[in-house]
C-alpha cells in the first residue's frame, strides 16, 4: 500500500516468521557462515542481536538504499513483517495459547526488570548476595579462609555476570563454584536463571544439580515446572528413571498448565 512498485515474493512472510522467532527464542544462539575472498569462517551470535541488526539494516536501506542502487526492494514489507510476526508471537505468549517458556521474550523482559530492581536495591540497601536479608544479621562477617574468599568471589562473579547479561560467563563461573561449594544455593531467581541457562546450553549434569538445589532450598510450590524440567532431564539425558518418575508424578499431580501436564504424563508413561 505504501509503494507504487509491483512487488512479488515471500520475503515479508519470512520476516514475519523471523519476528515470531524473536518473540519465542530471543536468547538462542545462531551460527553464522561467511566468506571474504578466500577467507571462510563461522561465528555465533544471539538471535536477539541478529534480528535487531536485520531490522536496523532494512530501516537504513529503506531511506538510503536508493543511493546504493537498492531501490527496488520491498523494505517496508520486511519491516511490517518483522513487526507483525513479533506482535503475533507476543500475543500468543501473553494469552498462553502458546505455553510460556523460561527463555521466551516475556521471560527475558522479566529477568531484565528483576536485574534492574536488583541494581536499585544494591545502590540503596547494600549487598544483594544474601537470599533473604531479613533473616541475616545486618553486619556481615568477612570470610576468614582462602576457600571462603574464593567461594564469595565466585558467587559475586556469577551475580555480576547475570547483571551484565553475560549468561555464558555466569554459567562458567557457576560450574567453578560447584567444584568448591556444591551444596549452597544462590538467591532464588539467580539459581533458577542459572539452571535454565545450563539446560538451554545442554549442560545437563550442571542443570540437574542446579534444579535440585533450587527445589531443596526453595521448594516446588509455585515452581512446579521445575519438577517437570528436571524429570525430563533425568529421563532423557542422565538415565535416572527412578528420580524422573518421582518428579514427573509430582508434576502431573500439581501442574495447572494443561500442555505441561500432558507432557509430564507422556514422559511418565514412557518410563513405565
Amino acid at each position: 500500500l505504501m509503494s507504487s512498485s509491483v512487488v512479488l515474493g515471500a520475503s515479508g512472510a519470512t520476516a514475519a516468521v523471523t519476528g515470531a522467532y524473536l518473540a519465542l527464542f530471543p536468547s538462542s544462539q545462531v551460527t553464522m557462515f561467511f566468506w571474504f575472498l578466500l577467507f571462510v569462517d563461522t561465528f555465533v551470535i544471539s538471535s536477539l542481536w541478529l534480528v535487531l541488526f536485520q531490522v536496523a539494516s532494512n530501516i537504513f536501506l529503506k531511506f538510503f538504499g536508493g543511493l546504493a542502487g537498492q531501490a527496488n526492494v520491498a523494505y517496508m514489507a520486511h519491516l511490517w513483517g518483522y513487526a507483525f510476526g513479533f506482535a503475533v508471537g507476543m500475543g500468543l505468549l501473553a494469552t498462553r495459547i502458546l505455553p510460556r517458556e523460561p527463555y521466551d521474550f516475556l521471560a527475558m523482559v522479566d529477568r531484565w526488570n528483576r536485574r534492574r530492581q536488583l541494581r536499585q536495591v544494591t545502590r540503596t540497601e547494600g549487598s544483594p548476595w544474601v537470599a533473604d536479608a531479613s533473616d541475616q544479621p545486618t553486619k556481615q562477617v568477612a570470610p576468614s579462609t582462602p576457600e571462603e574468599r574464593k567461594i564469595l568471589a565466585l558467587r559475586n562473579e556469577v551475580m555480576q555476570s547475570l547483571t551484565d547479561r553475560k549468561p555464558d560467563h555466569a554459567l562458567a563461573a557457576y560450574e567453578r563454584l560447584l567444584a568448591v561449594d556444591p551444596q549452597r544455593p544462590l538467591p532464588q531467581q539467580t539459581q533458577l536463571d542459572l539452571a535454565n541457562h545450563a539446560m538451554n546450553a545442554q549442560h545437563h549434569e550442571v542443570a540437574a544439580h542446579a534444579y535440585e538445589l533450587f527445589l531443596t532450598a526453595y521448594g516446588a510450590k509455585g515452581h512446579r515446572e521445575v519438577e517437570l524440567i528436571l524429570g525430563l532431564i533425568y529421563a532423557r539425558y542422565l538415565d535416572r528413571p527412578d528420580r524422573a518418575k518421582e518428579l514427573l508424578a509430582s508434576a502431573v499431580e500439581h501442574l495447572n498448565d494443561g500442555e505441561q501436564k500432558r507432557l509430564a504424563q507422556e514422559a511418565l508413561e514412557q518410563l513405565n
